[in-house]
């Protein structure tokens, strides 16, 4: 059959018709005869066949439909396809004058497509599809009538966030929660590096924001970021969770140096180098190892300690060589040399400046935690315990309740950072975890109704015995939890801003033991303006169910240490416990 002449005028009057394009679309998707092609157009043969007669021999005419011979059913003919793309492209072209553009993260610009929210709610969120369909088409009609030159990734995702919230699928919504950093936290942040010419202070704080995000609102259970959040726990160090150690140390030698360079970034809070030295050579040669290290801006955010057997003159000798390095010593000292009164005294002359001594031969770190098997603690917490002395309203079941739920969700906590160290770092974990109490000091006052001004030793007792007791019950496989004495100040601070929102300032003010904003982060806070015998009275109750180690921060006169050291050794000998003397 010849193919007729272009006539462009009768072509268009054929398109210019929505019952003719409605037909030229039926007939794109299959061949149909006379009677199903006027059903599927919407015409009928009692009213409208004349009408649909018209239409169909407008668009044969100018060849845009055509008769199959051999079937003898209507179908699309190629002029006829042609046409209906050209409608389509210019469809598309007339409404980019009008659509929405989207600046994509990925520094991208694209038009803004509803079946892309479709997608994401469907896949990223696991709404139905039709749900989807329904979220997307109320997300379009918002964005239209914002009257924006740009849309943004982020601000789209508002926006069907707040439509999730508004028909109650706030457990869609949660699945779709963006983690980042505002645009004023990075200003902020990177002005603050450039003052202290600090790049890798930036890096560090920028990553751990996101992640820190990502831990609370997709790899922690809701339960257990809650209780974060709300400060019933303090988890430290949240944004290094993946890869990062609370403290790790190491016997030093040659080649560890090297380990320490390289594992810094994956250690949080302090780095211990635990020393055995024979000779002049190798004490020069450390001076030397040290100074290097306090150069490398990783291990200046974190604590460095030296921890060494006691001895005098090694003690001083290390001392001088690390003057200039920011740089703890701890000394661990055997009971034997309780028995020697000349030995006792150099101890007194020794603690200070920047040395610390541990009893019983036990190694501690520098912040206060014994080292136990394994030589690394995997993470740390601390449980708000003025907030449950508050909660409970003197209801001692409320109270344990509200303890073993602190504990549960901190193991839930840990299990979950042990398997996200083992797969990222692609090895065990190797340490153990610790728990601390922050506020013992205010949480007794407030048990107490402050009506006295002494602790209630009792009380405090039964209160570490149930700490102790929840470790270990918590405690899984891989994962040993045991009792530190002091939290860390990041979590005393946090506690107590967000309790002091919720409570009041004033109210909490009547049982702070200091006039600090932050809670006391030390259980040896209690035993301060306790007479030497009261203090020994009270840490030999308790000192056994501190695993992890107990701090004793030293002030005051020398004397008055000269006699308190020999008896915190015999206690420590006779309770088989973990102390660690510190210059406060």
């Amino acid at each position: 059959m010849a193919i007729r002449s272009l006539d462009e005028a009768a072509v268009l009057d054929a398109l210019a018709s929505p019952k003719r394009l409605a037909i030229l679309r039926t007939l794109a998707q299959q061949p149909m005869n006379y009677t199903e092609l006027m059903k599927s157009v919407g015409m009928t043969k009692q009213k409208d066949a004349g009408k649909f007669s018209y239409h169909l021999k407008k668009l044969l005419s100018t060849d845009l439909v055509r008769v199959n011979e051999k079937t003898k059913l209507y179908e699309l003919s190629k002029r006829g396809h042609a046409a209906l793309a050209l409608i389509s492209d210019m469809r598309k072209n007339l409404e980019a004058l009008d659509m929405l553009i989207v600046r994509r993260t990925e520094l991208t610009v694209e038009p803004f497509d509803k079946n892309k929210i479709v997608n994401v709610l469907i896949n990223e969120a696991g709404v139905p599809p039709r749900l989807a369909n329904r979220v997307a088409s109320l997300a379009e009609e918002k964005l239209l009538d914002l009257n924006v030159e740009y849309l943004s990734a982020p601000l789209i995702r508002e926006i069907v966030n707040s439509i999730l919230i508004d028909m109650g699928l706030e457990r869609y919504r949660h699945k779709l929660i963006r983690v980042g950093m505002p645009l004023y936290d990075v200003s902020r942040l990177l002005n603050d590096s450039v003052k202290r010419h600090d790049p890798y202070g930036l890096i560090v704080s920028t990553s751990q924001a996101v992640i820190r995000e990502f831990i609370l609102f997709d790899v922690l259970p809701r339960n257990v970021s809650d209780a974060h959040i709300t400060g019933n726990i303090h988890l430290d160090n949240i944004g290094s969770w993946p890869y990062g150690e609370y403290a790790k140390s190491y016997s030093y030698h040659d080649e560890v140096i090297n380990s320490i360079v390289d594992e810094s970034l994956y250690i949080d809070a302090e780095t211990g180098i635990e020393i055995e030295l024979r000779n002049r050579r190798e004490l020069e040669k450390l001076g030397r190892t040290i100074q290097q290290l306090d150069r490398i801006d990783m291990l200046k955010k974190k604590l460095v300690s030296l921890i060494v057997e006691y001895d005098p003159a090694l003690i001083r000798h290390i001392h001088k060589k690390t003057a200039n390095a920011k740089v703890s010593i701890v000394a661990y000292a055997d009971s034997d040399l309780n028995n020697d009164e000349h030995v006792v005294d150099e101890l007194v002359q020794n603690i200070g400046q920047r040395i610390a001594l541990s009893l019983a031969g036990v190694k501690f770190f520098a912040s206060g935690y014994s080292i136990n098997d394994g030589r690394s603690i995997s993470g740390v917490a601390a449980i708000n315990l003025p907030r449950l002395a508050i909660s409970s309203e003197g209801d001692e079941n409320k109270l344990w309740s509200s303890l073993r739920n602190c504990f549960e969700n901190i193991a839930q906590a840990f299990i979950k950072k042990y398997e996200m160290l083992r797969e990222l770092r692609s090895r065990d974990a190797g340490g153990y975890f610790v728990v601390s109490g922050c506020g013992v000091g205010e949480a007794l006052r407030i048990l107490d109704n402050n009506k006295s001004e002494k602790p209630n030793m009792e009380v405090l007792k039964e209160i570490i015995k149930r700490m102790e007791k929840e470790a270990k019950r918590a405690g899984r496989d891989k994962v040993s939890i045991v009792i530190g004495s002091v939290c860390s100040h990041d979590a005393a601070r946090r506690m107590y801003r967000i309790d002091s929102s919720e409570f009041g300032h004033k109210r909490l003010s009547e049982f702070m033991l200091g006039r600090y904003e932050h809670y006391t982060t030390s259980v040896y806070e209690l035993f301060k303006e306790m007479s030497q015998r009261e203090m020994l009275d009270a840490l030999a109750d308790v000192l056994q169910f501190f695993a992890g180690g107990f701090m004793v921060s030293m002030s005051g006169r020398r004397e008055a240490w000269a006699r308190l050291i020999p008896a915190l050794f015999q206690c420590v000998e006779e309770r088989k416990g973990k102390v660690m003397i510190q210059p406060s």
